[in-house]
C-alpha cells in the first residue's frame, strides 16, 4: 500500500484509500475469490450474495493490512451491519414498562 494512503488513514482519511485504484481492484478480486457470496451467512449454512468486503481487523487501526487478501472477507450488508453494531435504519427496541 502507498504510504500517502497509510498516512492519511492514520489521519482518519479513509475515502481516500476507498476511492483508489487499488482498493477497486483489490475488493472485485476479493468478491470473486469469495464467489460473491457471504461468508457469515455460508458458516450457517445459507446463502446471501455479498456486496461488502470487509477488513476483518479494522482498517483504521492496522492500514497496513488494508490491501492483505487474509484480512479481507466478503460480506452481505446484514452481516457488515451486525458487526459493526449498525441497526440499519431501525432503532434498538427498548422494552419500557407500562406506568398505569
Amino acid at each position: 500500500m502507498r504510504k500517502d494512503h497509510i498516512e492519511k488513514i492514520k489521519n482518519g482519511d479513509t475515502q481516500t484509500f476507498y476511492m483508489s485504484y487499488a482498493w477497486r481492484k483489490k475488493r472485485l478480486e476479493i468478491l470473486d475469490r469469495d464467489n460473491n457470496e457471504c461468508q457469515r451467512c455460508k458458516e450457517e449454512g445459507k446463502f446471501s450474495p455479498a456486496d461488502t468486503v470487509h477488513h476483518i481487523k479494522e482498517l483504521k487501526d492496522y492500514p497496513e493490512l488494508g490491501l492483505t487478501d487474509s484480512n479481507l472477507i466478503c460480506l452481505c450488508h446484514n452481516c457488515h451491519n451486525e458487526i459493526h453494531g449498525r441497526f440499519e435504519g431501525k432503532k434498538p427496541k427498548i422494552d419500557i414498562p407500562e406506568r398505569w
